[in-house]
């Protein structure tokens, strides 16, 4: 969002599905509950796992990964290659259908991917998916939002929550239309 680095909202009423971030929160607003950003008004949450070849050594207990060897694969998602190096993690990027293949083969120990995405395929892909297991729990949880200016907010306040409570509403709906698409991208 080109509005990050000018902080000019004009003309901007609102972004759909961006997740939380202190950046973010100078420039737009999203539902909050408690000084926090609201779930239950969220579009949809990212859930972030690794999956890993069935013969690799690798362990997850929820804070580090051990026995890596062969390495990790990450997609482009600029926030998750952030958090990996923040724990210190080496990456390589790409496509997350190219890295799990990586993956299956045994040329890379794991690739980080949203479950929902990877779920899908790996069910598509049932000669890939043999090679392959989910390890728990899952590394991060990122909820999106629609997320409204403050210029938009201060002229309309009670459409602005009855948009974030309607969008809390249908969040089933939001569901049901992700997973159209997951069929569509894979066939």
């Amino acid at each position: 969002m080109n509005i990050l680095k000018t902080g000019n909202t004009k003309g901007f009423d609102g972004y759909i599905a961006d997740y939380y971030s202190p950046e973010r929160d100078l420039v737009a607003e999203y539902p909050m509950k408690k000084g926090m950003p609201d779930y239950s008004k969220s579009l949809f949450i990212d859930r972030f796992y690794f999956y890993k070849n069935k013969k690799s050594p690798i362990n997850w207990n929820g804070v580090y990964l051990t026995d890596i060897n062969k390495g990790l694969g990450t997609s482009f998602d600029e926030s998750v290659q952030k958090e990996m190096k923040l724990d210190g993690y080496n990456f390589k990027e790409g496509f997350c259908e190219d890295l799990i293949r990586e993956v299956a083969e045994g040329k890379l120990d794991a690739i980080l991917d949203v479950d929902n995405n990877m779920d899908h395929f790996l069910a598509l892909h049932p000669e890939i998916a043999k090679n392959i297991t989910k390890l728990q729990p899952q590394f991060s949880a990122r909820p999106f939002f629609i997320i409204l200016s403050h210029d938009f907010i201060k002229k309309n306040p009670e459409l602005s929550k009855r948009l974030w409570f309607q969008v809390g509403q249908l969040k089933g709906e939001y569901l049901k239309l992700e997973k159209k698409y997951y069929n569509y991208k894979y066939k």
